[in-house]
């Protein structure tokens, strides 16, 4: 369903502030971090005001304790300064220098140390992460560390197969680090990789694609990416295709929106190019499952709305007074020939005049037309643009009365 902020601008989403992905992966783990780490203290520290002898054995200031203790004050100093990269204070590193003379060597005692070099000699940071990581791969501060110096480092491909590892964990920080992946899928070098990652159906695929669709970044390769993973056999939920093609459109990607759309969808192999006949998808209202935009986009809400009929076709168009936008809207790819548009309109009310039919360059927003359905059909002059929304809108005067129109066809055919 579209809103009204959709079809307000055209189908046109502004693009949303660039965030700091790696930063985003680091609040989230911090609070992870913080919930463990801090439930084991609360536990050892009840053992201990009940049986501090059982305590002393049950938690031995061994090096698995000592690490827990660094990593828990580094944690607790990230969250209070909000800064997820903050240097370990000389407090921490002390716990982690014990922690690290001590058996059993945790991999966490070895991430802060790292941490804590990293000014001096970002490559033995980086082979230090890299030891510690090889000691456990399910360390969070390990991972979180190494993938923030990978990704500083310009070195993505290391970077994408660490995450593919903390995914396959299944984490409470499995969305921003999703939001990661999915921004590594606009890197088109990085394709060949993502594909044999995905032919391993990890339990990260699925949610991944649906990421991307929500991703101006990853956005940019989707088409490649998505048809390179379904000729290699590679199935995703056809709604999830949908999202891709609808997230597509709404950032203006029209043509690779029809791509991406005609290399999923056995019945829009064709859309990007305009036909002979009647350019209008489903003039008859009949297809309630199209792949938006190249099909029927119904709006409805407090005010008004659009609603299939059935399996007879058409649609009911229903307004209060004071509504105005658009109720339904599909993007058709334009010849660059006169048009003539027309639509077979009924209506109990008498207010014909109240629901207009608009074609609007799609991109610019030139309008080409805008008519009252009373007055239908209408010519349209030669487009100069590509692609176009046909749109169905309501207009009634505030102190009007609402009205309900039945939509049974709509054209839009050269002439």
């Amino acid at each position: 369903m579209a809103t009204d902020t959709d079809t307000a601008t055209d189908g046109i989403r502004p693009p949303p502030q660039k965030a700091d992905p790696v930063r985003s992966i680091f609040i989230a783990l911090v609070g992870l971090v913080l919930a463990v780490v801090v439930g084991a203290a609360a536990f050892a520290q009840a053992g201990f005001a009940l049986n501090p002898m059982a305590a002393a054995q049950a938690f031995p200031l061994d090096g698995q304790a000592l690490a827990k203790e660094a990593e828990l004050q580094l944690a607790l100093a990230r969250a209070r300064s909000r800064n997820p990269i903050l240097p370990p204070d000389a407090a921490t590193i002390a716990h982690a220098r014990a922690a690290y003379a001590r058996e059993p060597l945790e991999p966490e005692a070895v991430a802060i140390l790292a941490n804590a070099g990293a000014e001096g000699d970002s490559g033995q940071a980086m082979r230090t992460l890299e030891a510690a990581h090889a000691l456990s791969r399910r360390s969070i501060i390990v991972n979180t560390e190494l993938i923030s110096r990978l990704s500083q480092a310009g070195k993505d491909e290391p970077a994408l197969r660490l995450l593919d590892e903390i995914l396959r964990q299944d984490t409470a920080a499995q969305g921003p680090l999703l939001t990661q992946m999915a921004a590594y899928a606009g890197n088109r070098s990085l394709q060949p990789i993502f594909l044999d990652l995905l032919a391993q159906d990890a339990p990260w695929v699925s949610p991944f694609w649906r990421q991307v669709a929500q991703s101006p970044v990853g956005l940019k390769n989707a088409v490649s990416l998505r048809l390179g993973y379904a000729g290699r056999g590679g199935a995703v939920d056809p709604e999830v295709d949908r999202l891709l093609v609808a997230g597509l459109a709404g950032q203006a990607r029209y043509d690779d929106a029809a791509r991406l759309a005609a290399g999923l969808f056995p019945a829009l192999r064709s859309v990007g190019t305009p036909g002979s006949g009647n350019l209008v998808r489903d003039p008859d209202f009949r297809q309630k499952d199209a792949v938006i935009p190249f099909g029927w986009e119904m709006t409805s809400n407090g005010d008004y709305g659009a609603g299939f009929q059935g399996t007879g076709g058409g649609i009911v168009i229903s307004a209060l007074p004071g509504s105005r936008g658009t109720v339904a809207q599909q993007l058709v790819a334009l010849p660059s020939q006169p048009l003539a548009i027309g639509a077979e309109v009924a209506t109990q009310s008498g207010r014909r005049d109240d629901l207009s039919v608009e074609l609007r360059c799609a991109g610019n927003a030139q309008m080409l037309v805008s008519v009252p359905v009373s007055r239908l059909p209408a010519r349209v002059p030669a487009p100069s643009c590509k692609w176009g929304w046909l749109r169905f809108v309501v207009a009634i005067p505030a102190d009007g009365e609402g009205a309900d129109w039945t939509v049974r066809q709509v054209s839009l055919t050269g002439t």
